[in-house]
This record gives structure tokens, sequence and C-alpha cells, in this order.
């Protein structure tokens, strides 16, 4: 159990070098042709988002 608590997984030390972006996105020109997410509808209607970034190595 004490390796087991100890063991550092190489997966989620690369994914954690990056950086958040925030923000809103805006509809405004009708997007059905691209998506079918519902949230992009609507003309005139701002959603919250988050980007993440990731600064893998080469």
């Amino acid at each position: 159990m004490v390796y087991f608590d100890r063991e550092r997984i190489q997966e989620r030390l690369l994914i954690s070098k990056g950086s958040d972006a925030f923000g809103a996105f805006k509809v405004t020109h009708y997007n059905i042709r691209f998506t079918e997410a519902k949230i992009f509808y609507e003309i005139g209607k701002e959603t919250k988002v988050i980007m993440h970034f990731d600064f893998l190595p080469a």
C-alpha cells in the first residue's frame, strides 16, 4: 500500500502543465449546418466557457 501511495503517474504530470482561459461565447450567426449542439442555436445567446491549453514537450 505504501508503494501505491507514492507511485507517480507520468500522464498526469504532463497534463498539469498548461494554461486556462475563461470567457464567453456569443452566437452571432445561425450555425445549424456546423453543429447539432443546442447551445449554438439561439442567436444572441451567450455561454460561459473555459478552455485549457496544454504545454506538452515536443
